[in-house]
């Protein structure tokens, strides 16, 4: 285009070039004056450009000269920028402008000069990860998890690194270059952690302490358990009397076994932590008894080793009694103001306590006094007298810390000072001392109730006077139920079941139980061989095994059910073993067999499929399950209102319950995260705590009081590196904050609704999705994007709930959820980024009074519910047909919800039973 004026006139020409590395576009541009006058004028030229955002360098921008009469001249300039031609533009204007004499003020003509190109300038780069999903960073800027895309990336190098993902190495860092019009492609990939174990094995000698590993508490040596290669540090606890081993640091290697001997040596002269003193008045004078060792020999004799000192002039007479009969075992002389040591074994006799008989002769007097030992193991005090010595403590040694903070051994020491400074206190309130004055001042009998074992626990493991004697818990016992396949001209069940070990001691008696329960038609008769003392069932049964014999083996049921011809449909049996013994915890073993028309015997699930077993313990809420590798850690509420944990390795669980300090009454959140486990709990007092065991060391960080206070369980997800935290608040709202090993804890966010229940958290993506039940029983979806932290609005679902909403991330870019309606109904709903929710809720067979229980293996989704008549029930559906398979009801009953997680060979479900006991079934 040309522009004149009068006698000038420009125009423009030029051409755009691409840099196929950089991106960047030079534009090229040549402005030609022409003077058809006959005089000089004075010409210039300014340019601008659009879009000015990504600039880059320019040349030429402005300019004047004197342009001759008849003259032409031309101008060179050019702009370089880094935009996407392709895609969009660049637009360049020349504003020229002259003067002459004849038009004295400056002229303006715009050239606009607009430049176009299709050829890319820009790359994409395409980011995944395998076999699991982690985070992904760009030069340092996180974009989410994986698959992640970008394009209109600028040609050049780029670093990719990822996040960690639990129990995997993190792949490493990348450097790739983009190009202009290609797609570059990087994949991480993570390499599963194998967990190595080894044994670390602790034993005390030449008495028993308490071992503790890493701070944790294992129980009373012998202990022996299956750990994570690594190093350990190995302390003992206190003995009485005796100096307490060094801590020692040991490491576990692969498949070997690590000894640890930890050696008490006594103390010569025996301090009394505890003494307690009886004073018998005669006339006046006192005769004082001080015990300072008690030693159990077996489980019904004890020996009390005890001095008597008399203070008086004259001389005594002893004669020693044991057991509640009044056994005589001996005479003890006692000179006046003298002393003398005594040893006495006090025998139970078919009771709950040791019985010790003194009888006292005062110079061959008429007199006689009688001193009558009733030591109880164990004896607890009342839960009011427990409360009065936490406060009695706390308010002495701790005034301005709460009670959760306080360090449990700080608290064991400050309980042992209490008890040495204040023995009145204990005196009083556990009853250790009775005298009764009569007439003359002559005391006829006095008893002394000595309440040793655990009797007072404060934050640890310490008895009321620490002398050494400590009760361990039943050992664990299992059954395993076989029914092997066969095939007889009548059909035969024949049921095995066999013990792991003695179920009865010498002086005891227990009771193995054999029942079945016919599906079909139903057992004519059984015949059960004991193999150890005879015996049979007719039926189902009970036999009662009494005396002194173990029993510890392989005992045969056998079944006869009708003749084949009486049916023609497959039959189902449900076959129960229980084995129960006062004092230890019931075992139960239980397995579904299905007998066909054929005669032959299948399994309609493997016997370990539908086998609960019960572990030690008890709890009065649902239990907290979470999965990390090949492992399940279980944390609980204890009855006592404490916190306790446990893990499983390949779906057993080993080693014995470790306490963590605290209390809480509520079921407890967890989740793994670089390789801890994480435990927030809603505290008795409401207040809301955290902490996390190293699942490498074992060591606990203690706990970290958090703002704000809770109404119900938390919930917790995790993401790259962060652990997320939901809670609602007393107020019913709805309260999130997030936590990273090197920032901790964010500040408390308030999230505008409110919910009368515990929320559903989980992370898909990047993406955090927050499912709650209104307080109008709604139920309400929102979503977080982890990179912005920004939240989108409330979406209501379709329905009511009257529990907690259960939700999964499913893989494949998929979310389900899982209510239980107002009708008691079981809905289910899917999610996709793609598509959001499904049409609508699909509803399953069957009817739940309580939360569901979720978990995903392999390419199913596997829902236990807890049904109306108490019962547990299991359904599974396959992922990519949406197909269930029907519920199978599991052996058992339970009061709450299910606990359920997934492991890399099956699937664990752990359940809290109708007598709060703790079982669990490890489905393969």
């Amino acid at each position: 285009m040309d522009v004149a004026v009068t006698q000038v006139a420009a125009s423009p020409s030029g051409s755009a070039t691409i840099d196929p590395v950089d991106g960047w576009v030079r534009v090229d541009i040549t402005v030609t004056y022409r003077n058809y006058g006959s005089s000089s004028v004075q010409v210039g030229y300014s340019i601008s450009w659009m879009p000015q955002s990504r600039l880059i360098a320019y040349a030429g921008s402005e300019a004047t000269w004197t342009l001759p009469p008849g003259s032409t001249q031309k101008s060179y300039l050019w702009i370089a920028d880094s935009r996407d031609v392709g895609a969009g533009w660049i637009e360049v204007s020349v504003i020229a402008w002259f003067d002459t004499d004849t038009n004295p003020n400056n002229n303006e003509m715009s050239l606009p000069y607009e430049i176009k190109s299709s050829a890319p300038i820009t790359g994409t780069l395409s980011v995944d990860t395998t076999p699991v999903k982690g985070g992904v960073y760009v030069d340092g800027n996180y974009w989410g998890v994986a698959p992640q895309s970008r394009s209109g990336l600028s040609p050049k190098s780029y670093t990719v690194s990822f996040g960690s993902v639990s129990g995997y190495n993190t792949p490493p860092a990348q450097t790739v270059q983009v190009n202009a019009g290609q797609t570059t492609t990087v994949t991480g990939t993570y390499t599963a952690i194998t967990p190595q174990y080894g044994t670390l094995s602790v034993d005390t000698t030449p008495v028993k302490g308490e071992v503790f590993v890493n701070g944790l508490s294992w129980g009373i040596a012998p202990q022996s358990r299956r750990v994570q290669v690594g190093s350990y540090t190995v302390s003992f606890g206190a003995v009485t009397g005796y100096a307490t081993p060094s801590t020692q640091t040991v490491s576990v290697n692969k498949d070997q076994t690590t000894t640890v001997v930890g050696m008490y040596t006594e103390i010569p002269s025996y301090v009394n932590i505890y003494r307690i003193q009886n004073y018998a008045i005669i006339k006046g004078k006192i005769l004082e008894l001080q015990v300072w060792k008690i030693v159990q020999i077996n489980t019904d004799t004890i020996q009390v080793t005890f001095d008597i000192m008399n203070t008086r002039g004259a001389n005594y007479v002893i004669d020693l009694y044991n057991g509640p009969i009044k056994s005589y075992v001996q005479t003890k002389d006692i000179e006046a103001n003298g002393k003398t040591q005594i040893t006495l074994n006090l025998v139970r006799g078919g009771t709950d306590s040791y019985w010790g008989w003194l009888d006292v002769n005062v110079d061959f007097e008429i007199y006689l006094i009688q001193y009558v030992w009733r030591i109880t193991l164990p004896g607890t005090p009342s839960v009011s007298s427990l409360s009065q010595i936490r406060d009695m403590i706390k308010q002495e040694y701790f005034p301005d810390k709460p009670a959760l903070l306080i360090p449990p051994t700080d608290f064991a020491g400050a309980l042992i000072n209490f008890m040495k400074t204040h023995p009145e206190k204990f005196v009083n309130i556990a009853k250790e001392i009775g005298i009764n004055i009569v007439e003359d001042d002559v005391i006829k009998a006095a008893e002394i109730m000595l309440k040793v074992s655990l009797s007072i626990i404060v934050d640890t493991v310490e008895s009321i006077i620490h002398i050494g004697i400590v009760l361990t818990s039943p050992a664990e016992e299992t059954i395993i139920l076989s029914v092997p396949a066969q095939s007889t001209s009548t059909p035969t069940i024949v049921v095995s079941m066999k013990t792991n070990q003695p179920v009865i001691s010498a002086g005891g008696s227990c009771e193995i139980m054999l029942t079945a329960t016919s599906g079909g038609l139903p057992l004519s008769s059984a015949t059960v061989d004991l193999s150890t003392s005879g015996g049979y069932f007719e039926g189902s049964g009970t036999y009662s095994i009494s005396g002194a014999t173990d029993i510890n083996g392989v005992y045969k049921a056998i079944w006869h059910t009708a003749p084949p011809d009486a049916y023609t449909q497959p039959l189902a049996y449900l076959f129960i073993a229980k084995v129960s013994k006062s004092g230890y915890n019931t075992v139960e073993a239980q397995a579904l067999v299905e007998v066909t028309p054929s005669t032959s015997l299948t399994f309609l699930t493997s016997s370990t499929s539908l086998r609960f077993t019960q572990i030690s313990g008890a709890t009065p809420s649902s239990v907290a399950l979470v999965s990390y590798v090949d492992e399940l850690h279980l944390v609980v509420r204890g009855a006592d209102n404490r916190i306790y944990y446990r893990e499983t390795v390949g779906g057993s669980f080993i080693g014995n319950w470790r306490r963590i300090p605290g209390a809480t009454n509520d079921a407890p959140a967890t989740a793994v995260l670089d390789s801890r486990l994480h435990i927030v709990v809603r505290g008795t007092d409401n207040g809301i705590y955290h902490s996390y065991i190293d699942l490498v060391s074992g060591s606990w960080s203690g706990w970290t009081r958090l703002p704000g206070a809770t109404s119900s369980s938390p919930a917790l997800a995790t993401s790259a590196n962060t652990l997320h935290l939901v809670v609602r608040g007393i107020d019913n709202r709805i309260y999130y904050k997030c936590w990273t090993a090197s920032s901790g804890w964010t500040a408390w966010q308030w999230i505008p609704g409110a919910t009368n229940d515990v929320p559903a958290i989980t992370i898909l993506g990047s993406r955090l999705h927050l499912l709650v039940r209104g307080t109008d029983n709604g139920i309400y979806h929102k979503v977080m994007e982890l990179g912005t932290g920004s939240w989108s609005s409330w979406t209501r679902l379709p329905g009511a709930t009257v529990s907690s909403p259960t939700l999964i991330d499913s893989g494949t870019d998929r979310l389900d959820l899982v209510v239980r309606g107002v009708d008691n109904g079981i809905y289910h709903r899917v999610w996709t980024s793609g598509s959001g929710w499904s049409s609508a809720w699909e509803r399953i067979q069957g009817a739940t009074n309580d939360k569901p229980a979720l978990a995903v293996y392999g390419n199913n989704l596997h829902l236990t519910v807890r049904g109306t008549d108490n019962g547990i029930y299991h359904n599974i559906m396959d992922l990519s047909s949406g197909s269930w398979s029907g519920w199978m009801r599991l052996p058992g009953a339970t009061s709450s919800y299910p606990a359920l997680a997934a492991l890399t060979t099956g699937v664990e479900i752990v359940v809290r039973g109708t007598d709060n006991g703790i079982y669990y079934a490890y489905c393969s």
